[in-house]
């Protein structure tokens, strides 16, 4: 499936059969091209390591450390450039064969990542593109859990949703957004329904805490924020059903390549986490940067220190021309009562 996407996206439709031996000089000179080609100080790899420019230079606001090759991974953009196109090309040790995907937060050191090939595809398909490697000179060209990934996927589309206000819930005072991917087709290209979407939710990872405890660290980035993966039904049914909270689904205009790219990213983002701040750098935040790493040309995030609202992501959204393509609007179960007992009169309500 990986060797496929690659071939797929980066043109390489006619890949030798045969894999081609890659030594240290090879690799020398393919590093050696990305950094004559500027590759570090452009916007699209700028934006998928998540780097910001501030007063002390480049900072990724990723805080994972699995999210970066280089030790300096976090604040240069060209040392991690570096050690991912090395790492491409080295062969993998035994643990890595090992790699298991789904690492549990307490127990992250117990089990080993995978290879960088398949830690990092979104990546893999950029400087492919730009520096036209063949997909089977790499060093492994086999990623199971990613490959079981991306065929579960397989994205049609893509949308941004907006949850409503919910007051009973300080991190959700002023709404909420998160992805919601569309994945029509089954295996045999049979239209699934479309509740069995994946929803694709930003939040901040929380403890028991509440009151002034919860808002103070909430305010001050003490939580970490995880991307996470659930069912659009179990979302629906969170918001709509339970909460009563109105969705309104933004269809974004992306093309088959971007929807590819968009969850090959995703999945990158599993290996991370970022600091949570309730009033700049969150769901919506992060929504938005997400857009950003998958069409590069898009200038949508504020400056550092401006808040951030769920309805600013989606007036940034709207204002890019073709961006958005289409809006549905699915009532909460609350609203959809009310209007049907709104024709009654009031011996029928009673």
């Amino acid at each position: 499936m990986l060797i496929f996407l690659l071939s797929t996206l980066i043109a390489h439709a006619n890949v030798p059969d045969q894999t081609v031996a890659v030594n240290d000089a090879i690799v020398d000179k393919i590093v050696s091209e990305a950094m004559e080609m500027g590759i570090q100080n452009e916007s699209a790899w700028q934006k998928l390591g998540h780097w910001r420019a501030t007063w002390r230079g480049p900072v990724s606001t990723a805080d994972g450390g699995d999210f970066f090759l280089a030790s300096n991974g976090k604040t240069d953009p060209s040392a991690e450039l570096e050690a991912t196109l090395r790492g491409f090309f080295r062969p993998p040790t035994e643990s890595e064969l090992r790699g298991n995907r789904e690492r549990e937060a307490e127990n992250l050191d117990d089990i080993p990542l995978q290879h960088p090939v398949c830690r990092f595809p979104a990546r893999l398909i950029y400087l492919s593109q730009q520096l036209d490697l063949d997909p089977k000179s790499l060093a492994v060209t086999e990623c199971p859990k990613l490959d079981e990934f991306l065929a579960r996927s397989s994205p049609s589309g893509a949308a941004i949703v907006f949850s409503s206000y919910y007051l009973q819930n300080p991190a959700s005072i002023f709404g909420h957004t998160f992805l919601r991917i569309h994945r029509r087709t089954g295996p045999d290209g049979e239209a699934n329904p479309s509740l069995t979407d994946d929803g694709v939710n930003f939040g901040a990872v929380v403890g028991d805490e509440g009151g002034i405890q919860y808002i103070v660290k909430g305010v001050v980035g003490l939580y970490p924020g995880r991307f996470s993966r659930q069912g659009y039904h179990y979302k629906v049914r969170e918001y709509n059903d339970f909460e009563s909270r109105d969705l309104w689904e933004y269809q974004l205009n992306l093309t088959p390549q971007e929807n590819w790219f968009l969850v090959a990213h995703i999945w990158e983002l599993d290996n991370t986490h970022f600091a949570y701040f309730f009033r700049t750098e969150n769901c919506s935040y992060q929504i938005i940067a997400l857009l950003e790493a998958i069409r590069p040309n898009l200038d949508l995030l504020p400056a550092h220190w401006r808040s951030v609202t769920p309805v600013d992501t989606i007036r940034a959204a709207s204002a890019v021309e073709g961006l958005v393509k289409d809006r549905v609007w699915r009532p909460s179960i609350r609203k959809q009562f009310l209007e049907r007992i709104e024709p009654m009169d009031k011996a029928q309500r009673k």
